[in-house]
């Protein structure tokens, strides 16, 4: 979370990004003052890494962040409507949880197509631990962490599919006899 939208904050945002998954080769944002600051451009520079903006009043321009931002919102509408009170201390973990879960458009996690790897996840320590009780402790931490990843994935699934059926209902073919009016419009 951010508190405003100024460079500084923008910039600050994006280096605790780093501090868990690198450094970017390149930044793709829309043409918000933060963005186009000089502030914003020395970063980049000291980075090593190009700034891009997408075209103005165009965000459809880059379809695949405006697609993972529709998913990051989606999210963190359901971690806050969960957690209203802690939803800065929760999102991470919906988020980890997301990256952690496989996707059916790329075949693989998030996790996998970023870093060619996929992470460790806190059931392979809790599962394969040897020194691992059956204390009430244990199962109670057990339980909390399926249910968390079975609400997500349940939330995610139903996400996927709203927008395959928003898809479906953009992408219809229209059909036209011959000699018939068609009003055409911007």
């Amino acid at each position: 979370p951010c508190k405003s939208t100024s460079a500084a904050d923008a910039a600050d945002a994006l280096l605790s990004f780093t501090q868990c998954c690198g450094l970017p080769g390149k930044v793709v944002s829309d043409r918000g003052s933060a963005f186009t600051s000089a502030a914003w451009a020395g970063l980049m520079r000291a980075m090593s890494a190009t700034g891009r903006q997408t075209a103005a009043y165009r965000p459809e321009s880059n379809g695949m962040a405006e697609a993972q931002v529709g998913h990051i919102t989606s999210i963190i509408k359901c971690v806050c409507n969960r957690h209203p009170k802690h939803w800065d201390d929760a999102a991470p973990w919906a988020a980890y949880s997301y990256n952690t879960s496989y996707t059916s458009t790329t075949g693989c996690t998030p996790s996998f197509a970023r870093t060619g790897r996929e992470p460790r996840i806190v059931a392979d320590v809790i599962f394969n631990n040897p020194n691992a009780s059956d204390s009430l402790s244990l199962s109670n931490l057990i339980k909390r962490v399926n249910d968390t990843h079975r609400v997500t994935q349940e939330r995610i699934e139903a996400m996927h599919d709203r927008f395959i059926k928003k898809n479906a209902k953009l992408n219809r073919t229209r059909t036209f006899t011959d000699r018939q009016t068609v009003w055409l419009h911007r």
